[in-house]
């Protein structure tokens, strides 16, 4: 199939697809389910720009992102952390459905995740009314006790139906945020699973 640009254009294509049509007819041509090839294109054209324009609002309408991240950070102890500096009561008040008890190990407790450091990050997608993305390792990295751990917090990536396309994006942008975290690990860290079920407490 060729390169299509346009509302217009793809619509043409799909009408070429969807095989032969009778003569215009202005009755019948006025029904929404049967058309002449013209009325179809133009029907067609109609309902992609409509799509299109959604979409761009849809995403227009995304909060700001953040990213903020758990776990020990120059030292031992496991505290919320922002990017610029922010207190962590304030940081902890915005993802409430994920408590300490939760972001400390109690994700990757819950999917019994052995407490072996290898890289690995889980993530779940949750909120309301944002979608926030997590992101958990264990992680011995800067504090060397058992049961250690890091996640990223993330939001701004799209509401709950695109979390699956965008985790990836969420991700690299949490890595890109918090270079720190990324640079100091043991393994490399590599998203591994896929999960939109709500853990306990979302």
């Amino acid at each position: 199939m060729p390169n299509l640009e346009t509302p217009d254009e793809l619509a043409d294509a799909i009408a070429d697809l969807m095989g032969s049509y009778d003569a215009h007819d202005d009755e019948r041509c006025s029904d929404t389910r049967t058309s002449c090839r013209t009325c179809f294109v133009g029907k067609m054209t109609d309902r992609i720009r409509k799509a299109v324009f959604n979409e761009h609002l849809l995403r227009s309408k995304e909060v700001p992102r953040l990213a903020l991240y758990f776990g020990p950070l120059r030292g031992p102890g496991h505290f919320m952390h922002g990017p610029n500096g922010e207190s962590e009561g304030g940081l902890l008040a915005q993802i409430p459905w994920w408590d300490l008890g939760l972001l400390d190990a109690g994700l990757l407790n819950n999917r019994k995740i052995p407490d072996r450091p290898d890289g690995r990050v889980h993530w779940v997608a949750g909120g309301k009314p944002d979608l926030w993305f997590g992101f958990f390792w264990w992680d011995r990295s800067e504090d060397e006790r058992p049961a250690c751990n890091s996640g990223f917090y993330v939001r701004g990536f799209g509401p709950a139906a695109t979390a699956h396309e965008r985790v990836l994006e969420a991700f690299e942008y949490a890595c890109n945020v918090w270079p720190v975290v990324v640079d100091r690990q043991l393994y490399p860290l590599q998203l591994v699973d896929i999960k939109l079920v709500p853990e306990k407490g979302t």
